[in-house]
Formats: C-alpha cells, sequence, structure tokens
C-alpha cells in the first residue's frame, strides 16, 4: 500500500534588527524587519492520527529554537559567527537549528520574508542532511587561529 505524501506549513513572525557588515548601500547601517517565516514539514501521515507532524509540535519548536531566539534581538549579535546576516544565511540558519535542536526531521522547507516582497527560501533536498551541514558550515565565519611559530 502507497502512503501518501503530505506537506504542512505553519506561519510565524518575528521582529529583529541586523546590517549587513562590509556591504555597501542602505543595509550596511543598523536597521529592523518585520520577518515572515514559513516551516514546511513534509511526510506520510501517521497511521492513526493521520498527521504529518502536530501543529501544536510544530508550533513548541519553532518558538523554541527560532522566534524566542531571535525576536526582538540584534541579529548581528545573536548570530555573530555568521559571515553576514543575510535572508539567506538565516533561513539556512533556521533549518539546520529546527533539525539539529528542535529534532524537527520532518521539516522540508524555510521561507524567510525580510519584506512584504522579498523573502529567502531554504529547501532540504538530502534526507540525511549532509548538505545541509555542509550549508551551515558555507556560511559560517572562518575563524582564524595563529599557530605558536607566528606569534
Amino acid at each position: 500500500m502507497n502512503h501518501p505524501l503530505v506537506s504542512v506549513t505553519k506561519k510565524f513572525e518575528f521582529e529583529a534588527s541586523h546590517y549587513l557588515e562590509g556591504y555597501e548601500g542602505n543595509c550596511s547601517s543598523p536597521h529592523g524587519h518585520s520577518y515572515k517565516l514559513e516551516i514546511t514539514c513534509e511526510g506520510s501521515p501517521d497511521y492513526n492520527n493521520l498527521m504529518v507532524i502536530d501543529f501544536k509540535e510544530l508550533k513548541e519548536a519553532v518558538k523554541e529554537n527560532i522566534i524566542d531566539v531571535l525576536d526582538h534581538k540584534d541579529l548581528n549579535i545573536v548570530l555573530h559567527y555568521l559571515k553576514r546576516t543575510t535572508a539567506e544565511a538565516i533561513s539556512i540558519w533556521i533549518a539546520y537549528f529546527l533539525i539539529f535542536n528542535g529534532g524537527l526531521i520532518s521539516l522540508k522547507k524555510v521561507k524567510l520574508w525580510e519584506t512584504s516582497s522579498s523573502y529567502a527560501e531554504y529547501e532540504i533536498s538530502d534526507p540525511r542532511y549532509q548538505k545541509l551541514v555542509d550549508d551551515y558550515e558555507f556560511i559560517k565565519k572562518k575563524i582564524y587561529k595563529k599557530t605558536p611559530n607566528e606569534g
């Protein structure tokens, strides 16, 4: 028997400020956004409850791991280890933390609206998450440590 594949999406909102370090343009100055966040999970509904994920569980995972961390915060401080706090980088960070901190293994897509007409979308394509791990490493700052001989 084939089981249906279903996607479910829940929307969230949070307020945060940031600036794009090293960027030439308006976004190099501190400013804020009213972010809209869409989290999509995908899977076969459970045989007994016919849910991919309980919306209550999804809400709790996102609130605890994302909203409580980012809401009314300076993203350059909270996400100081990212190269830049672009919508693209933040969407990858959100996916990474929902899976590895929040245990949200059914996560399929993160859509982060920075303005009413602009968003970044990150889709999970590898069920073992190796691409997500690689993408997360790509957005992080590289820490250079001096060797003892470099003084």
